[in-house]
């Protein structure tokens, strides 16, 4: 059970993301590609008054290795959301990364999401 589920897991890194904006104005191309990389990688606040609303894109990397580490029955204990980085930390002592990067010039914006998972020095067990 242990390997079938250390398989599962490590399978979470064959996930990526690839978008491409192009734009003929400059500034448009830029931002579309930073709310894309935001995308990716967390859930997106939206505040409007005083109602906040999180909202997570089914194609994001985030939702994509939610999914993957629920059907292989793995429990999620922490998730730290960076620029450009969101780290989870699983019970069976998995760190998995969610990472993005963005390339822009003039009118096209080059957005990659990876999933990176390395196995922590630590395990979880119940006492």
């Amino acid at each position: 059970m242990e390997a079938k589920l250390r398989e599962s897991v490590r399978n979470v890194s064959k996930l990526r993301v690839y978008a491409l904006v192009e734009s003929t104005i400059p500034e448009m191309s830029r931002e579309i590609g930073e709310f894309l990389s935001e995308a990716i990688a967390k859930p997106i606040e939206v505040k409007a008054g005083s109602i906040n609303v999180a909202m997570t894109f089914l194609w994001s990397l985030i939702n994509r290795v939610a999914r993957h580490l629920e059907e292989a029955g793995e429990q999620v204990l922490d998730v730290e959301f960076t620029r450009g980085k969101t780290v989870i930390i699983t019970r069976s002592g998995y760190a998995i990364n969610i990472v993005v990067r963005m390339r822009h010039n003039q009118y096209v914006s080059e957005i990659e999401g990876v999933v990176e998972v390395e196995e922590s020095p630590f395990k979880i067990e119940d006492f």
